[in-house]
């Protein structure tokens, strides 16, 4: 997200990335040579439920050996 966003918009997001575990990098928008990230959240680890996973596999498997 670019730095110079509004305050608000920023703690807004960092409060959503921090409950899902997804990263948020700002960065300078009005200088693309040097963007200057800084990383503001850093995102979760986590391992994939099963259930989901094997579920979204029968659908991919069934898509591709119809």
């Amino acid at each position: 997200m670019p730095r110079e966003a509004s305050e608000e918009d920023i703690a807004r997001l960092d409060a959503l990335c921090r409950i899902f575990g997804i990263g948020l990098i700002l960065f300078d928008a009005t200088s693309p040579d040097e963007p200057d990230f800084q990383i503001r959240v850093r995102a979760a680890k986590h391992e994939p439920d099963m259930f989901y996973v094997n579920k979204n596999m029968r659908v991919v498997e069934d898509k591709l050996f119809d």
